[in-house]
């Protein structure tokens, strides 16, 4: 009987990270994350291309969290305890199904600013992941976002009855304000963290972001709102 075919995913990845396509499904990325990136060689196809950017922009990505968390638990350790450890696992998600596939194309087309049916074109690999059109991309980005926030601490949607994302654009306001009251202090300065994490990244203006989306994406009490504030300014004052 004919053994089923590997997910090209599997395979292009371990051959990005130079080990067996065993050892990638087995292999735990969240602790080796770093040894896979020391190895990773540049490769002349698009997928591999995709995934090492992936890695390289979510280590970055990390390594600025675990930076603006230590800021924060310097400033606030009794409040903060766990936060330094849960900073090392910051989105582990999105290195497993159903993030890994939507976020690699996120990463990708964001950072070349491409256009989705041009990735198509040029890599065959589309099909294989069930990418048919522009719009799959879409739609499974969009599936993957909602999943992410939904079951990672540091999003407030995590928290919420009614986690809500705008269903054409992902990076919009969601269709009905999250209630997030009842996230806890820990996340909050994870949250916070990730924040500044991504002011950093972008160069965009981290005060400016909380006045757009706390209390209009996000609904929070007086409380959470006094703790977000501190934790920001310390990040201000403390980062980049």
């Amino acid at each position: 009987m004919m053994k089923k075919p590997i997910d090209c995913v599997a395979t292009r990845t371990a051959k990005a990270a130079r080990i067996s396509v065993d050892e990638f499904l087995e292999r735990d990325f969240d602790e080796q994350l770093d040894e896979i990136l020391e190895d990773i060689e540049p490769e002349h196809d698009q997928w591999t291309s995709m995934v090492n950017l992936f890695y390289q922009r979510t280590n970055n990505h990390v390594a600025l969290v675990n930076k603006y968390a230590e800021i924060i638990y310097y400033r606030f350790p009794d409040v903060c305890a766990e936060l330094v450890a849960n900073a090392r696992l910051h989105d582990a998600s999105k290195y497993k199904g159903p993030e890994y596939v939507p976020y690699v194309y996120l990463t990708w087309g964001k950072q070349n600013k491409m256009d989705f049916t041009q990735i198509c074109e040029s890599m065959p690999e589309c099909k294989i992941h069930g990418f048919k059109s522009p719009q799959d991309i879409n739609d499974a980005i969009n599936r993957a976002t909602m999943h992410h926030v939904t079951t990672n601490k540091h999003h407030p949607e995590c928290h919420s009855p009614n986690p809500s994302l705008n269903a054409n654009n992902r990076d919009a306001a969601p269709d009905r304000i999250v209630i997030a009251t009842d996230m806890d202090v820990l996340s909050l300065a994870e949250m916070c963290a990730d924040w500044a994490a991504m002011s950093e990244e972008l160069g965009t203006d981290l005060v400016k972001w909380a006045y757009d989306n706390v209390g209009i994406r996000w609904r929070f009490n007086a409380m959470q709102k006094q703790r977000i504030a501190a934790f920001l300014t310390i990040c201000l004052q403390n980062g980049r």
